[in-house]
């Protein structure tokens, strides 16, 4: 199964963002919405509301050509390292990469298997708005009128400025698409603020690629990095249990922050560079048979978490918000 198949809606996509455009309210508000395989890109207003633009998942998700040479060529590379992938399960392609550091990115001695928390232990106070709360009513009034469902919908609308917000559905967990690559990052930052990593500038074409670009193979160097972990063709079951205990290093990271019941410790598929079109071996594991453990985040853990990078600045440090 693609994981790019999942919950396939891009006619009920395509309906909403004909809505949202054209109601001249909504041109200045733009509402979270984790909608099926909806894909979420993210950023602040200048008047501190949160802007989300929908963008259809399949368009982002599909495999892209690297304009950077020769990472994963090197032999110095984890990810060139023909054990890690049997051919028999799948090879690896070699990714045409230019201008990235032949330094790969190295843990500190001692730090193979250390793990570090969100620095953030406390949410943030905001406040309900009953007039942000007429604005996402709108929206489901909108959704209402189209004939179009609401139970897979949520909102979280956020004024950066005041504190204040509104939601519909809020806490309920979906299938975030590549909005969890920004939780990632964050993991990562945590992990170079404490010390983990040398030579850690060497991640910085990896993360550019994977947030700006929202690029799969970038995000799979990045998740392997982070839990010290490799994708690979089915594990014997002591072996996968030590593959799914790194994996969910990235969970723990998160949760004693207050960020509850979420799972991001899946890849995101196609990756390229290892001919994986969907989870395969190691995985497929991971996902469970049958298929049950796919990432999930709230619009509200969305929206705080860009709030404390974008606005608070406070996610892992000043500086590295």
């Amino acid at each position: 199964m693609k994981q790019n198949s999942k919950n396939s809606s891009t006619d009920s996509t395509g309906k909403y963002k004909n809505i949202l455009n054209s109601s001249s309210r909504f041109k200045l508000y733009r509402i979270p919405l984790l909608y099926y395989g909806v894909k979420v890109n993210v950023a602040l207003v200048i008047l501190g509301t949160l802007i989300l633009t929908l963008i259809p998942k399949n368009l982002l998700e599909k495999p892209r050509k690297l304009a950077v040479s020769q990472l994963f060529n090197s032999p110095a590379s984890p990810l060139a390292s023909p054990s890690t992938f049997p051919t028999k399960a799948f090879s690896s392609k070699s990714l045409k990469l230019q201008a990235i550091p032949q330094a790969l990115p190295s843990r500190q001695s001692g730090q193979e298997d250390s793990e570090v928390a969100y620095n953030l232990t406390t949410p943030p106070k905001f406040k309900h708005s009953d007039e942000l709360q007429i604005i996402v009513n709108d929206v489901i009034n909108l959704v209402t009128a189209n004939s179009l469902p609401k139970a897979p919908l949520s909102i979280t609308l956020i004024d950066a400025k005041t504190g204040e917000t509104a939601e519909f559905q809020e806490d309920k967990l979906r299938y975030p698409a590549s909005v969890v690559k920004m939780f990632w990052m964050v993991a990562l930052y945590g992990q170079i603020e404490n010390g983990i990593w040398k030579n850690e500038h060497s991640f910085i074409p990896y993360i550019t690629k994977m947030i700006k670009e929202s690029d799969n193979e970038s995000a799979s160097f990045i998740v392997d990095q982070l839990t010290n972990t490799q994708s690979s063709s089915e594990l014997s079951s002591d072996k996968f249990k030590i593959l799914k205990n790194k994996r969910q290093r990235i969970n723990r990271f998160f949760e004693k922050s207050n960020y509850k019941n979420m799972n991001i410790s899946q890849k995101t598929f196609p990756i390229d560079y290892l001919n994986l079109s969907e989870p395969k071996g190691s995985e497929s594991q991971m996902l469970g048979n049958p298929i049950w453990d796919w990432n999930k985040i709230t619009t509200k853990q969305a929206a705080r978490l860009i709030y404390e990078v974008c606005y608070s600045e406070k996610a892992i440090s000043q500086q590295a918000s």
